[in-house]
């Protein structure tokens, strides 16, 4: 389906999800499996060479424009009004986002057992959490740049590199002899979905727990991004959500069919821990929440038995409440200042950090 449908409820349901986790990103699959076999179609751009000229922010050239018009239309009901209060948002919360996203998602989605399974196999997320919070961080910043929506080319080369990088490990991946079907596709359409709501829905769930106060219409822009984001990473529409209460059902969907214990969500999950712990200032003028404790505190009961993450110390609540005391007088009273700028520094510290 190339466009959103009245209502979406009733894909929520198991027999449909059950057919999503069999279900990839067939055109781009197809062109990555030609390219791996030896028999690249003719006229069709070679996929590393794609990738190489978005690294160098090439999104002009003829060869990432072929794979942006065949495969990423902007969607009709594409509201990029909606999507640039979207980006003034996130760049007004970064430095919140980035945290969240970080103690938060990236943990919610090792919850889900088959799907942590796939990013397992990976070893770069297993031995080095460093560069999967990297990439992470600077595709998202990269997407909510401030002109990014001046125009929608350079988000949807962006997000074109990500949907070749996700087509590029299901190919190996498949052809794992350790890969059981019974798990599903790896990166199927279902974990994509999920995915995307970690970085939508859940994100927003987590700026309230900081005790930021969110307007309706600054989530609903929110989330409105995000399904533009998914449209272009090739994600069935019937699995984008139209409205909060949409995210919301499909949310627990989702995560009531495949949330439970994995050796390999653990194991995801203590790699990203011993990463924090390691970077965790050993001393700082202000105490701090250690990192397991804050990462308790966003996933809460649930979620953190399922990843054996231990429960928070008194003192992590007690280090928290003064913080969303003070987001929530900010939201109230104050007008936003944007951090992005900051976080941009930090990144690139981190970037140059890595590649010594």
């Amino acid at each position: 389906m190339s466009e959103k449908t009245m209502s979406k409820f009733q894909y929520f349901e198991q027999k449909f999800l059950d057919r999503m986790r069999r279900q990839g990103d067939p055109l781009i699959d197809a062109i990555v499996a030609e390219a791996h076999e030896g028999k690249p179609s003719v006229g069709v751009p070679r996929i590393y060479d794609v990738l190489k000229l978005i690294g160098n922010k090439q999104y002009g050239h003829a060869d990432v424009l072929f794979f942006i018009d065949q495969f990423m239309p902007v969607p009709s009901w594409a509201d990029f009004g909606k999507a640039k209060k979207a980006a003034d948002f996130f760049r007004n919360h970064t430095r919140e986002i980035l945290l969240v996203l970080g103690f938060k998602s990236l943990p919610y989605c090792y919850a889900a057992a088959d799907g942590a399974r796939a990013l397992y196999f990976s070893d770069k997320i297993r031995q080095q959490p460093e560069k999967r919070l990297l990439d992470t961080a600077t595709f998202v910043m990269n997407i909510f740049h401030p002109k990014a929506f001046s125009e929608a080319l350079p988000v949807r080369a962006e997000v074109l590199k990500v949907r070749l990088i996700h087509a590029i490990a299901r190919y190996h991946i498949m052809h794992d002899p350790q890969w059981d079907m019974k798990w599903g596709l790896p990166l199927n359409q279902e974990d994509l979905a999920g995915t995307n709501l970690a970085f939508s829905l859940i994100v927003l769930r987590g700026l309230r727990e900081l005790g930021f106060i969110l307007s309706p219409e600054e989530s609903k822009d929110y989330l409105h991004f995000w399904s533009i984001i998914a449209y272009w990473l090739g994600i069935d529409v019937r699995l984008i959500p139209d409205s909060p209460k949409e995210a919301f059902h499909l949310e627990k969907a989702i995560s009531r069919r495949n949330f439970k214990t994995s050796m390999e969500g653990r194991a995801l999950t203590q790699s990203l821990l011993y990463y924090y712990e390691k970077e965790y200032p050993a001393k700082s003028a202000i105490p701090q929440p250690k990192p397991q404790g804050l990462m308790y505190f966003f996933l809460g009961y649930n979620i953190a038995d399922i990843l054996h993450i231990a429960p928070a110390s008194p003192l992590s609540d007690l280090l928290l409440n003064p913080l969303k005391s003070i987001n929530l007088l900010k939201s109230s009273f104050f007008v936003p200042t944007e951090s992005y700028q900051e976080a941009l520094l930090h990144l690139k510290e981190q970037s140059d950090k890595l590649s010594v």
